[in-house]
């Protein structure tokens, strides 16, 4: 068994490790929260491509506010005019 379990525990010593217990768990779970209230994005994402969402590699995964807004925008990226290849 683990050492500090065979130890004889008086009721307060009980109650303040399980005080701290509480409080970790309490801190723990308000710092999943606050970082997983974006959707679990990480803060400090940075554009790679100017701004310009639709053309971008990494358009899908992206949690920036202009590929948020672009996503939600009428319209697939794949209907977007393609620049035509044959000449006449």
């Amino acid at each position: 068994m683990i050492a500090w379990l065979k130890t004889a525990q008086t009721r307060r010593e009980f109650l303040r490790t399980l005080g701290r217990g509480a409080a970790l768990a309490a801190i723990l779970g308000a710092a999943s929260a606050a970082a997983f209230r974006r959707g679990g994005r990480p803060a400090s994402q940075t554009c790679i491509n100017r701004s310009v969402c639709r053309g971008c590699a990494a358009f899908d995964g992206c949690g920036l506010p202009a590929a948020l807004s672009a996503r939600q925008a009428p319209g697939d990226r794949d209907e977007w005019p393609k620049a035509s290849t044959t000449t006449e």
